[in-house]
């Protein structure tokens, strides 16, 4: 089944009727926010079931945005992936100063002498740099050395991608889910 994203117009307002959640255009048409073979409950009493939870079982819609959502992550680090770990040429010290839509919230500028701000800023580029910066801002020598601390401070998704194509990485490292 399909997995439908709405954008709703900041205009239009929520309707719950019955079991169906509805999005009420201005001209006040309604138009379902999930297909009708979705079903979207509210159970008094009944826990962890709330308005706007997709109630389904195995092979149900929450399950299948689910997997769907991890597929499209995981392809999308793995694009994000230098050929080798030698493309990464990126300074192996002093302060670097990443980019808005690398480091979008909080801080941008990083002393790669300190240890701390270093694996901080490596952290930052891993999930949100796309391939060009993961080259530009990443050294070699520095994610190979952080490594076995970095990779338990990034997703999971992140991480599996990087030891999957670099082996090298996960050698000597504990096995973790």
């Amino acid at each position: 089944m399909p997995i439908f994203i709405a954008y709703v117009p900041l205009c239009a307002g929520f309707r719950l009727t019955g079991t169906r959640i509805k999005i009420v255009i201005p001209n006040g048409s309604m138009v379902p926010l999930l297909p009708e073979t979705t079903a979207v409950t509210r159970r008094a009493g009944e826990r962890g079931t709330r308005v706007g939870q997709h109630t389904g079982g195995v092979g149900g819609v929450a399950e299948a945005a689910s997997a769907s959502r991890t597929a499209v992550l995981e392809e999308r680090y793995r694009g994000r992936l230098p050929g080798s770990l030698d493309d990464l040429v990126g300074p192996g010290h002093g302060t670097v100063q990443l980019p808005l839509h690398v480091a979008w919230s909080g801080q941008t500028a990083f002393n790669l002498d300190m240890p701390k701000a270093c694996m901080h800023m490596y952290r930052i580029v891993l999930a949100e740099g796309q391939r060009d910066d993961v080259a530009a801002y990443l050294n070699r020598d520095l994610l190979v050395g952080q490594w076995p601390v970095l990779r338990n401070l990034v997703a999971r998704m992140v991480r599996k991608a990087w030891e999957a194509t670099f082996p090298e990485l996960a050698e000597g490292q504990p096995a973790t889910p």
